[in-house]
C-alpha cells in the first residue's frame, strides 16, 4: 500500500526460509512507529501485532534486529521521550524479545540520551548493543560518546540489566561517532566507526 512505502529505515535478518524485517513506518499521526514483519512464504505478514513504541504518540526510528537461537526477533530502536534534566536531548534507545506470545522489555526504562543502537549476538547467545550517548548540549546534541553494553545478570540486584563494557570507545573524547558497525567474533564485541 502507499503507506508501506512511506519507510524510514529498515534491516533485514536472515532467519532460514522465514527472515523477517524491522523498519520504521509514518503513522497517521505523523510520527515514526517500529514494525517487524516475517516472510511467510507468499507475504510479510506484521509479527507481533502493534507497534513496538513504548508510547505511540512519539516517533521511533533507526530499527536494528537480530534473531535469537529459537527464533525469536530481538529488536532496539531510538524513540523521543520528554526532555527533562536528566534527558538532554529527548532521546532513549529501548529493546524488546518476542517471548514466543509478546514482547518483553529489556532493561526497565530504556538508555537515556542514546541513540543509533546496533544489536548482536554472541554464539554463546549473549546479546551485545552499542549505541551513541549524548553527553553535552540540551536542546541538540553537541557531543556524543560510542558505549557498548552487554545484557547480562546483575549479581546483586539479581537482575539482568545493560551493562556498560569499559569506557567510550573514541580516539577523541569530543569527537561525534558517525556509521557506527557492531560485530560479535569469538563472544567478544567488535566495533567500527568513523570519528
Amino acid at each position: 500500500t502507499a503507506s508501506d512505502l512511506e519507510v524510514d529505515s529498515a534491516v533485514l535478518v536472515k532467519n532460514g526460509d522465514a527472515p523477517m524485517l524491522a523498519y520504521n513506518r509514518i503513522s497517521s499521526l505523523g510520527n515514526y512507529r517500529v514494525h517487524v514483519r516475517r516472510w511467510n512464504g507468499s507475504g510479510w505478514p506484521l509479527y507481533g501485532g502493534p507497534p513496538l513504541n513504548i508510547d505511540p504518540a512519539k516517533s521511533a526510528t533507526e530499527p536494528t534486529l537480530v534473531v535469537d537461537s529459537s527464533g525469536h526477533p530481538i529488536v532496539a530502536w531510538t524513540e523521543e521521550v520528554p526532555a527533562n534534566s536528566h534527558v538532554y536531548y529527548g532521546r532513549k534507545v529501548f529493546v524488546k524479545r518476542w517471548n514466543g506470545s509478546g514482547w518483553d522489555m529489556l532493561g526497565t526504562s530504556g538508555i537515556a540520551n542514546a541513540s543509533r543502537p546496533h544489536l548482536a549476538m554472541g554464539e554463546n547467545g549473549q546479546l551485545v548493543l552499542a549505541y551513541r550517548k549524548c553527553v553535552a548540549g540540551r536542546s541538540q546534541c553537541t557531543n556524543e560518546d560510542l558505549y557498548v553494553a552487554r545484557w547480562e545478570r546483575d549479581s546483586i540486584a539479581s537482575a539482568y540489566t545493560w551493562k556498560v563494557i569499559g569506557q567510550t570507545l573514541e580516539v577523541n573524547a569530543a569527537a561525534t561517532v558517525y556509521s557506527l558497525q557492531l560485530a560479535v567474533h569469538n563472544n567478544q564485541p567488535v566495533v567500527a566507526w568513523n570519528e
